[in-house]
């Protein structure tokens, strides 16, 4: 059985651009947090990256902006709500990738994997080579703006936590400047290299500049922007380290 719709405390809706949206939002335990991406494609159907039950006036205002199409889980561990989505939304495709397949059938039938998404112009979502369990990067451009969305856990810039739990967050590398943390690259990394130079977005496009959102909300003293307007090539998910890119700057 899935689980209820089980609302936990979330921030309002947030419009990041015009196809992009984000909110975020309480776990039933611990001092993570955690955020949904909503990526609108050209036809109007949506993509929820990393699901989350919102309040009913939040999901009637998202029903109202596109039509629910796809759930897409980052990794085996973002299946929280899941399966209340499938069990409200019946149409939605589930899309997990093969390493996290297994995790995320336990809640709802998979329905397949990025081939299944309609190629669209303005939102494009890739797999993060060098990652082994299922990350992905979704680029959304509108307006001349661009976001750079990771809803899986390969980035992480964690707002600084008290006690114990602080502590454990940033031995194990989720606090402090946005990097892959020192758990992933133990478990969630099979080519180091590879998840450090992997492209994050279409080759052959370049940007003013991308905003970058994390599936972990970060400390907003320390969130990015990765200023692309001189750097030919294309945006990859090393660009977003401020050890390789120096250009990099803080939103504040």
């Amino acid at each position: 059985m899935p689980r209820p719709w089980t609302v936990l405390p979330h921030q309002p809706i947030e419009k990041l651009q015009e196809n992009l949206w984000t909110v975020e939002a309480t776990l039933p335990q611990g001092p993570l947090r955690r955020r949904m991406g909503i990526a609108r494609l050209g036809d109007g159907q949506l993509v929820f990256l990393n699901a989350i039950a919102l309040d009913e006036p939040s999901m009637k205002r998202i029903e109202a902006w596109g039509k629910p199409a796809f759930a897409l889980t980052a990794n085996g561990f973002h299946r929280l709500d899941l399966g209340s989505y499938k069990a409200r939304y019946p149409g939605l495709r589930v899309l997990a990738a093969p390493a996290a397949r297994k995790r995320i059938g336990q809640i709802a039938t998979v329905d397949g994997w990025l081939e299944l998404l309609p190629a669209d112009p303005s939102v494009s979502i890739e797999e993060v080579a060098g990652a082994k369990m299922g990350d992905v990067a979704c680029t959304a451009h509108a307006a001349r703006r661009s976001s750079l969305c990771f809803p899986g856990d390969v980035l992480m810039n964690v707002a600084p936590v008290r006690g114990f739990p602080g502590l454990l967050l940033y031995l194990l590398g989720f606090i402090g400047e946005l990097r892959v943390p020192r758990l992933i690259r133990w478990i969630g990394v099979k080519d180091r290299k590879s998840a450090q130079g992997a492209s994050a977005a279409p080759r052959g496009h370049a940007w003013p500049a991308a905003r970058v959102h994390l599936s972990r909300p970060g400390d907003f003293r320390r969130s990015v922007r990765c200023d692309t307007a001189r750097r030919a090539g294309p945006l990859t998910a090393s660009s977003v380290t401020r050890t390789r890119y120096p250009r990099l700057g803080l939103i504040r």
